[in-house]
């Protein structure tokens, strides 16, 4: 493990905030977020995000994962920080974890975590649920994820797998393809039928994901898409998320913005709503990682290759 420290910027921003329902007009033109923090990880192209729950001393940290090396920054986050402190981060390389030794990129586009300090990893191609143990030490298990039947047969998509991941109390997950066309999945156990999302399932402050049925194997048992309108305005999705009350959000890479689903995805629902949407400001471009705080702050990570760049912010509320 490799000890760095990330540097820390405060910026005093104003703005105002729509509280008014999402139509087509509204997404064209979101009200835009203040950033309130900045700093800098020394971790390329980042992709995920995610609320991880220390095994031994039972505190919460955040991870980071990128697409292109094996590592995950493990992030010392304290909800009381004053100005100019410095954070202190751990890099665990992971690449001694398969074998041989892997010679691509990690592919690594989504990390979530629970209390028993598991790390759950999405890949993107093939698509696949990695999951490492809580020591950081061994993979526990390999679950490949089949989209062929969801995937355009004339290939035009086969780099659009899954981005995002949202773990469930059930067993079930949430997991979310990029574009062409922007699908959001409910995966469960074989045989099992969808049982939808509520705020009383989400495990993203407190909760442990079952892996006991996993031997079964996960199959997409429900899709749910944009209509045509609201796809083309979103354009593309590289995360699904929750904050502390259950509310699901959507991240948008390319219109760099949030957009809200609500609280609630019924077992048989097919079609995605979007309800309200926030952008970034201009400083914050291909945002790939999100999570909310305790105090509904987003944390957004960006997706850059430049050394010393500004890449993850704590912004203000979605009001």
């Amino acid at each position: 493990m490799r000890i760095v420290f990330l540097s820390f910027f405060v910026i005093g921003l104003s703005g105002c905030f729509s509280t008014s329902e999402l139509s087509v007009k509204t997404l064209e033109s979101p009200s835009e977020l203040e950033i309130l923090e900045s700093y800098h990880i020394q971790l390329p192209e980042i992709s995920g995000l995610a609320w991880r729950t220390h095994p031994e001393t039972k505190e919460k940290e955040l991870l980071a994962v990128g697409d292109r090396k094996f590592l995950i920054v493990t992030i010392k986050w304290s909800n009381d920080r004053s100005k100019g402190e410095t954070l202190q981060a751990t890099e665990t390389d992971l690449a001694f974890l398969f074998k041989p030794k892997p010679k691509e990129q990690s592919e690594w586009e989504s990390i979530y975590s629970d209390d028993s300090g598991r790390v759950f990893l999405i890949k993107e191609n093939p698509s696949m649920l990695i999951v490492i143990s809580s020591d950081l030490k061994r993979i526990e298990q390999t679950v490949s994820l089949d989209l062929s039947s969801f995937i355009k047969k004339d290939g035009s998509d086969k780099n659009s797998g899954l981005e995002g991941l949202l773990l469930l109390s059930n067993g079930h997950f949430l997991g979310l393809k990029e574009k062409n066309l922007i699908s959001l999945f409910e995966f469960a156990p074989r045989g099992e039928k969808p049982r939808g999302y509520s705020p009383a399932l989400s495990i993203e402050m407190s909760g442990v994901f079952s892996t006991q049925k996993t031997s079964r194997g996960y199959d997409a048992v429900k899709v749910m898409r944009f209509n045509k309108k609201d796809e083309n305005l979103i354009e593309d999705a590289s995360g699904i998320n929750v904050d502390t009350a259950g509310n699901l959000y959507l991240l948008s890479d390319q219109k760099r913005m949030i957009v809200s689903l609500g609280n609630k995805l019924s077992p048989d629902q097919k079609n995605l709503k979007a309800l309200k949407a926030w952008r970034f400001p201009k400083a914050i471009k291909q945002p790939e990682g999100l999570v909310f705080d305790e105090q509904g702050h987003p944390i957004v990570a960006i997706d850059t290759k430049k050394k010393g760049k500004l890449n993850l912010f704590r912004l203000s509320k979605l009001k």
